[in-house]
């Protein structure tokens, strides 16, 4: 008992201050499942929250270390985004789309039957991006709950 009290404490205390790091750092960290680690991908470094009521902690894309990321048509790519949520919901959906100018197309929607809460750990999105969009310029990641943007992400790409 004595050393799951110390773990949460240390915990809070870690997530705590995780809040006073600068942005550019704070991304690197991944709370996924309440623990602090990479998770095998690179960290993308210069994406931008576009909305999110909750609060992104990191993304990663394939090999990118920095937006513009360089995706080869007809190959896929692992995403992962970790997210801290913001609100209570008992449903929600994951959306991917690639944008160029005005024009938006859908690379994966999946909805998930499961809940989601408001809490210190951050959740752990991953999903396979197809990249079969030659010539489009951003990819938006979103979480979506109770018809808002709870994570919202955009990246800079180059789908050649």
């Amino acid at each position: 008992m004595n050393s799951l009290c110390f773990a949460t404490i240390l915990f809070c205390f870690f997530a705590f201050s995780v809040k006073a790091v600068p942005t550019s750092i704070r991304q690197s960290f991944d709370f996924r499942n309440g623990s602090v680690g990479n998770t095998g991908n690179t960290l993308v470094e210069g994406y931008a929250d576009c909305g999110s009521l909750g609060r992104l902690v990191s993304f990663n894309l394939g090999e990118c270390e920095k937006t513009p990321c360089t995706l080869k048509a007809g190959h896929t790519y692992k995403a992962e985004l970790v997210s801290i949520i913001a609100g209570k919901y008992a449903e929600f959906a994951l959306a991917v789309d690639v944008k160029r100018d005005d024009e938006i197309e859908n690379v994966n929607y999946f909805n998930f039957p499961f809940p989601l809460y408001p809490g210190l750990a951050g959740i752990y999105f991953p999903t396979d991006i197809q990249a079969r969009h030659k010539g489009f310029n951003e990819l938006q990641i979103r979480i979506i709950a109770a018809g808002v943007n709870e994570a919202c992400l955009l990246a800079d790409v180059n789908i050649d």
